[in-house]
């Protein structure tokens, strides 16, 4: 079972959505909207995860977020059919949804296979739907050209991307939670803005950097409990003695 939802949410899918929508978007947009991965999967924890709860700064916080994919996307965007950047910011929030569901369900599974088996089984499962999407699509393996950028583009999302990459992911769910484990995500705009700066040469928008810190801003409402706890925990400071059982239990490390 852990095999199958990895293969198909957090592999599968998620490439599938975050590379074809890829090509809509700047390399810092793309990466802002996958970073709304940690509001949604709260979302997703309400439903699957019963020890996960919301208050109204919680529900606020995932307005918020939603919030900051609307500025980074215009409303002008919005309300244009056909818009390519509407498309691109469609596929690559589907990939979002896809490694916050994927990555909740994954918490729910009791597994013995290590993080590296999981992603070797998760990678062949996700290779045969991804390529049974591409022959449905009317693509060929014909009409592939293997340049250099190519494949210098396959060898580093395929090793350090994921080989390396998603079994420490897998890892951190186990010892984390998803919630937790899904605060990587925020690094990514940070990165992929710097890189899409200096080889590609883009602009970063100012919309999107607004965006990107009201999706920062509802997260921190979203785990504003659990970021005071880690913080006092960095300090050295024992948990206040008004903390109720609830707190506790979803600092725990889960797996």
């Amino acid at each position: 079972m852990a095999v199958v939802i990895a293969g198909l949410f957090l592999s599968g899918f998620n490439a599938a959505l975050l590379f074809t929508g890829q090509q809509y978007l700047t390399t810092g947009t793309a990466a802002v909207i996958f970073s709304l991965v940690p509001v949604l999967a709260p979302l997703f924890a309400i439903v699957l995860l019963p020890e996960e709860k919301f208050d109204f700064l919680g529900m606020i916080g995932i307005l918020l977020g939603l919030g900051g994919v609307t500025i980074i996307v215009g409303l002008n965007s919005i309300s244009t059919t056909g818009n390519a950047a509407l498309l691109g910011v469609t596929l690559v929030g589907g990939a979002a949804v896809a490694v916050a569901f994927g990555s909740v369900l994954l918490s729910k599974t009791d597994r013995s296979i290590s993080g590296i088996g999981m992603t070797a089984w998760a990678l062949v499962l996700a290779a045969g739907v991804v390529h049974g999407l591409s022959l449905l699509m009317g693509e060929s393996p014909g009409d592939v050209t293997l340049t250099f950028g190519a494949l210098v583009a396959i060898f580093w999302v395929g090793v350090p991307a994921t080989a390396v990459a998603f079994p420490a992911y897998y890892g951190l769910i186990d010892r984390a939670g998803p919630v937790r484990a899904n605060l990587i995500s925020y690094t990514v705009p940070l990165v992929a803005t710097g890189v899409g700066a200096i080889v590609l040469d883009e602009v970063v928008p100012v919309r999107t950097v607004f965006g990107f810190a009201v999706i920062v801003i509802g997260f921190t409402l979203i785990e504003r409990q659990n970021l005071r706890d880690e913080i006092r925990r960095l300090r050295g400071v024992p948990a206040s003695p008004d903390q109720d059982e609830e707190h506790i239990c979803e600092s725990a490390p889960r797996g």
